[in-house]
């Protein structure tokens, strides 16, 4: 039986402006980082990506529904349940760098990324590591 690794795939959302047109390119960007992640480690990785699951959360933020801080402990609920964490740190954002600080926190190690050079590497580092 293999045994998946669970990884918790944290990415601005709201990015510099929280725009639309810049949180849409910011989820595009990061669900295409998670796709090419997946299909370089290959079986035995289980990569939770919150933009593959948004919509609901943008959904319930643009309403009031939901507060910011509502859908972060959310994710700090997934983040606790992986084993790793990568970062996509392409533009600044105070949720990515909230989850990265728990993620420290609760010895849950973290690798960082800019661009897809630098999460080839992390994909590399990650199989040579963890088979």
């Amino acid at each position: 039986m293999i045994k998946t690794m669970r990884i918790y795939f944290a990415h601005p959302i709201r990015g510099r402006t929280g725009e639309p047109d810049e949180m849409e390119h910011n989820c595009r960007l990061a669900k295409a980082y998670a796709s090419f992640t997946r299909s370089y480690l290959g079986p035995g990785y289980d990569i939770y990506c919150p933009a593959d699951h948004d919509e609901m959360p943008q959904i319930a933020w643009a309403n009031r529904t939901f507060a910011t801080d509502h859908i972060l402990t959310a994710d700090l609920a997934i983040v606790k349940r992986c084993q790793i964490l990568i970062a996509g740190c392409w533009t600044p954002s105070d949720g990515v760098a909230g989850e990265i600080d728990f993620a420290h926190n609760h010895d849950i190690p973290v690798y960082a990324f800019t661009a897809i050079d630098s999460l080839r590497m992390i994909c590399d580092t990650l199989r040579k590591t963890y088979g």
